[in-house]
């Protein structure tokens, strides 16, 4: 899977509505690999690992546990690509995706 269709996936399985549910997203992500070759479930985790990675920066987990440090980076991997690339751009707009665990 490349990087292109790894944001396509997630922006397929994203809830729609005024607050999408990362649980939603969760389950809609879990169905369609459950459906898909294994090329494609490994694809995925090497992509999801690889974005992970990208945001895995000291300045972006300053006062945050290891465990939400993850779980933060992995909501603004769920947030979509848009976002995800404005973090990488501009570290401030982690902020609010950290603000309710520091």
């Amino acid at each position: 899977m490349n990087e292109d269709t790894f944001w396509q996936l997630i922006d397929a399985c994203t809830p729609t509505g005024p607050d999408p549910d990362s649980e939603r997203l969760a389950a809609a992500l879990t169905e369609h690999l459950a459906r898909s070759p294994v090329y494609m479930v490994t694809g995925f985790a090497e992509q999801l690992s690889w974005a992970l990675y990208r945001l895995d920066r000291k300045e972006l987990g300053q006062g945050l546990s290891g465990d939400s440090f993850l779980s933060t980076r992995c909501a603004v991997v769920a947030a979509g690509r848009e976002v995800f690339d404005g973090v990488l751009r501009n570290p401030s707009a982690f902020a609010p995706f950290a603000t309710d665990l520091v």
